[in-house]
């Protein structure tokens, strides 16, 4: 994980924010030297600082290739803390599922979403969409399975 200045800049000024700082971290956003794992961090913050900003959140993070991190559980808080607004915005995270790094964030956000209360209205929404989130789940299957040979066989030679 990386752990730059620009990093701890990003998580610092959760506490520290004013009136600039949400326009700050949009615009250090845009920056071409920002990396992968910045960008992350500024996605995953500016929701929390401006709770009238997921809709940048998730247009931002609908726009930008795949962020190359290695985990993406924080980048997808905003939506997870805001099941409401997935459900406003159902067709638009169903976008994110073909990215391989965010199909399961997106799966996991969906599954939260059955665990509500509110349920009953939400399995309605999914069934409408199922062939959409159900899509990559023979290929995510195989994976999986092709994975935990791969991981079976390292271990058996390691024995040996």
């Amino acid at each position: 994980m990386e752990t730059g200045a620009r990093v701890r800049l990003v998580r610092e000024l959760e506490t520290l924010s004013d009136d600039h700082t949400v326009s700050f971290l949009q615009n250090l956003y845009k920056d071409p030297e920002s990396s992968d794992r910045i960008k992350a961090e500024i996605l995953a913050t500016v929701p929390i600082l401006d709770n009238g900003n997921y809709d940048w959140y998730l247009a931002a993070l609908m726009e930008t290739p795949t962020l190359a991190i290695d985990n993406h559980w924080r980048l997808f808080s905003p939506l997870r803390d805001s099941l409401l607004y997935v459900e406003n915005h159902l067709d638009e995270v169903l976008t994110l599922l073909p990215s391989d790094g965010y199909r399961f964030y997106v799966l996991n956000t969906l599954s939260e979403m059955l665990a509500e209360s509110t349920k009953e209205r939400r399995i309605e929404m999914f069934e409408h969409r199922k062939e959409q989130i159900a899509e990559n789940a023979m290929s995510d299957l195989n994976d999986f399975i092709r994975e935990f040979k791969q991981d079976a066989d390292y271990k058996k030679m390691s024995l040996v």
